[in-house]
């Protein structure tokens, strides 16, 4: 059910900011109550003025007639980590391509897998596929905490994804966690700048799920 909703939801707000200069992509970080409440991230190649954000999200809201409280963007200082870690399986020109179904299906997939890993973790919100590149497959990707100080140390968020088992062909040895992306929240490794909208769209949900 959260993969059916998450590409109806992102297919339309692709869609919505599709003339938006420099616009990549978005992502569903996740679902919660209250109606369906949807947090996602808009993912850019650069930063985009505030005035273009703000018509898009006012187009979001007339489009689809939610009530103005019902979105709201956060520019937050959010903490994060750069997880990197290689994939034992051959790569595809199309895995360098964020808009491709290939790299899509794939980033899907580890961001299941990573996050049910550090869903026990305190304060971790979400992780992030910034790239990936040859070697077998090399994914680099940022680990998403509600703040700079609930930050786990490199070395713990590095432990817990080692002795973790997934469904991830990852080769032996190649993980590497580092610290350095802990000073904002955009993730580091690819400047792309990021604008993470909770939404509350319940007439959306609506629309969407009986389509």
């Amino acid at each position: 059910m959260f993969k059916t909703l998450a590409a109806k939801v992102v297919s339309e707000v692709n869609r919505v900011y599709a003339r938006t200069p420099s616009f990549r992509r978005s992502i569903v970080n996740s679902f919660r109550s209250g109606s369906v409440v949807t947090n996602m991230t808009l993912v850019f190649d650069n930063k985009t003025s505030r005035s273009q954000l703000k018509q898009r999200t006012s187009n979001f809201h007339q489009q689809f007639h939610l009530p103005e409280h019902c979105i709201r963007k956060h520019n937050c200082c959010e903490g994060t980590l750069s997880l990197q870690f290689s994939l034992n399986q051959t790569f595809n020109s199309d895995l360098s391509n964020p808009s491709s179904s290939m790299f899509k299906t794939l980033a899907a997939k580890v961001v299941s897998e990573v996050n049910r890993v550090y869903a026990r973790t305190p304060s971790f919100r979400r992780s992030i596929v910034n790239s990936f590149r040859s070697g077998s497959v090399v994914t680099n990707m940022t680990l998403v905490f509600d703040n700079k100080t609930s930050v786990p140390s490199s070395s713990s968020a590095q432990a817990t994804f080692t002795n973790s088992s997934t469904s991830l062909n990852i080769v032996s040895g190649s993980t590497i966690v580092d610290s350095s992306a802990t000073s904002g929240s955009a993730p580091r490794p690819t400047a792309f700048s990021l604008a993470a909208l909770p939404l509350s769209l319940a007439l959306l949900m609506v629309q969407l799920l009986a389509s």
